[in-house]
């Protein structure tokens, strides 16, 4: 009898760590999902705006605009919370992103 209910509870256990870690694995997909959709960034680009998210950015390493958005630094965006980039905006829709960046207006 109690090798049954020894054997009982360990089971109990074995199954309340699986659900724990099926729980933890849902939670850590939910809050990738949450960030990459509070990510959305916008740039001015020499006028031209682009709509576009902190995981496209950040996809191609060793490139600028990686480099800008890493984290190790101080960005500060304007009053609307647009990141401005002093160059032609024509030609950057051309070279950096061209299948991934949402042009919402050219100047």
């Amino acid at each position: 009898m109690k090798e049954d209910a020894e054997t009982e509870a360990a089971e109990i256990m074995r199954a309340a760590r699986a659900e724990r870690a099926a729980l933890d694995a849902e939670k850590a997909a939910m809050e990738r999902t949450f960030r990459f959709q509070t990510s959305k960034i916008q740039l001015d680009v020499g006028g031209c705006r682009f709509t576009t998210s902190l995981a496209t950015l950040t996809s191609m390493p060793n490139t600028y605009l990686s480099a800008m958005f890493s984290g190790r630094f101080e960005l500060a965006p304007d009053a609307e919370g647009v990141f401005f980039i002093d160059r032609d905006g024509r030609a950057f829709a051309l070279r950096q992103f061209p299948f991934h960046l949402h042009v919402s207006r050219f100047a």
